[in-house]
């Protein structure tokens, strides 16, 4: 007790180094009589008062505050070591440790174990800031709060991502893109269609139905309201020589095919069309 007390009175030595009487929160009180020697004792009682020389006390406090050739170490009460100072600066901690404020990081950290970011057992989603991260050859894995991977950094470079993906600003691709399922359609509705009307394949967002006239090579197309009202883009292909389209409407639009006449029943080619209209 005595030693910790003498390092908290050092710490609080004046500027020309000398210490004054000073009365710490306890019933002990350290006087010097100059700058070479201190006293310590009880102010109820002198019962066990010692004076110490300055090189006494420095030896005292050093054998505290420095780590020696080695190191220093904390012990329990098994004389188990709870934190080590060595000399070369690193501090070693045998057990866990709880920061309640921020912790911040100057260099590079190397983690050896699994690595756990939790608050009130959640996630945190504040941002985390690196500077640098080091992958092992096994790579990195970022699991959820079941315990599943959601997100796997390999050594080589490769990234897994488990669920989906939420990219808000542009994307890319210096490479070649491999597709395994399928890309959502950019058309609204898109169609190969047979001159009798019959809708052969779609590959829209949503699907198309014709309707022939019985006697003229006149279809008519319908289909769920557009977003952008009748100002949608249509796009019309036709293994006849003319083909055009009239009527729009959000839902709806009639095509005319026509064979080289211009006459409307009696195509030259199949009669087949494509139908295209924009997202």
């Amino acid at each position: 007790m005595a030693i910790q007390l003498l390092k908290l009175c050092f710490l609080l030595l004046n500027s020309d180094n000398k210490l004054r009487a000073i009365r710490v929160l306890s019933p002990i009180t350290i006087v010097s009589n100059g700058s070479t020697h201190y006293s310590i004792g009880l102010d109820s009682a002198v019962i066990n008062s010692r004076s110490y020389t300055k090189s006494e006390s420095d030896v005292m406090i050093n054998s505290v505050l420095n780590t020696g050739a080695i190191s220093k170490s904390f012990k329990s009460n098994a004389n188990e070591d709870v934190m080590i100072f060595n000399n070369t600066k690193d501090v070693e901690i045998k057990g866990n440790m709880f920061i309640t404020k921020d912790f911040s990081i100057l260099g590079n950290s190397f983690i050896s174990g699994d690595l756990q970011i939790i608050n009130n057992k959640k996630i945190i989603t504040s941002e985390i800031s690196t500077k640098l991260l080091i992958v092992d050859s096994s790579g990195v894995i970022f699991k959820n709060t079941s315990s599943s991977d959601i997100l796997k950094v390999f050594n080589s470079g490769t990234v897994l991502h488990s669920n989906d993906m939420i990219i808000r600003g542009n994307i890319t691709i210096d490479g070649e893109a491999t597709l395994n399922g399928k890309i959502n359609s950019m058309y609204w509705v898109a169609a190969h269609c047979s001159s009798n009307g019959t809708v052969q394949i779609q590959k829209g967002i949503h699907n198309l139905v014709v309707s022939k006239n019985v006697s003229d090579t006149a279809y008519g197309i319908t289909f769920p309201a557009h977003p952008d009202g009748a100002n949608y883009i249509v796009m019309i292909s036709s293994t006849e020589f003319h083909s055009c389209y009239r009527f729009l409407t959000s839902t709806s639009f009639t095509v005319y095919l026509r064979n080289v006449n211009s006459a409307g029943g009696s195509p030259n080619g199949s009669g087949e069309f494509d139908i295209l209209v924009l997202k």
